[in-house]
């Protein structure tokens, strides 16, 4: 059976924190997003299931980049859409235009859904006769599923993104 569970707590700089973790059993396979305030998420856990999801929400302050000296005040820590607005240095890596003009969005979270949701047909594979038989399972497909909506109000620009952990533990 597949969990998707959401945390709430604090950074030990007082950033508000959601975390939601999702686990597939059968996979043998867990991630874990952290949503630092109104900012998109970052990975911070994928790999084998948790004995305790709940302390997710301490991996954001034990996986923060630490300042090294001669470097910005801030590290930056790319989320899952890595831009301008969060220090990002690196290649584009979401390039919106208008009017030829490009756009530096600097997203804010205003909806946040963890939910297991079926995802089409499951399959049981038995043997019979030392050949192989699938056979349609009685229940659908189980994929813990986690849909953020971000927007940037100044720019007018909107996204949804979706993460699912599907049933071989992919992300």
């Amino acid at each position: 059976m597949t969990l998707i569970q959401t945390f709430h707590g604090t950074s030990s700089n007082g950033t508000r924190l959601t975390a939601v973790y999702a686990e597939q059993p059968a996979a043998n396979v867990a991630f874990a997003l952290v949503f630092p305030g109104d900012d998109l998420p970052r990975l911070v856990h994928w790999g084998r299931p948790l004995a305790a999801p709940e302390t997710v929400i301490d991996m954001f302050d034990a996986l923060a980049p630490q300042r090294v000296s001669a470097e910005l005040d801030y590290t930056a820590w790319p989320s899952v859409l890595p831009t301008q607005s969060e220090s990002w240095i690196g290649a584009t890596r979401f390039d919106v235009r208008r009017d030829g003009t490009e756009l530096f969005c600097k997203f804010q979270v205003t909806d946040i859904t963890a939910e297991t949701v079926a995802a089409g047909n499951a399959y049981d594979l038995t043997e019979e006769n030392g050949y192989p038989n699938w056979t349609v399972a009685a229940e659908p497909k189980r994929t813990p599923t986690v849909t953020v909506t971000a927007q940037d109000a100044e720019q007018g620009v909107k996204l949804v993104w979706t993460c699912e952990l599907d049933e071989t533990g992919l992300i």
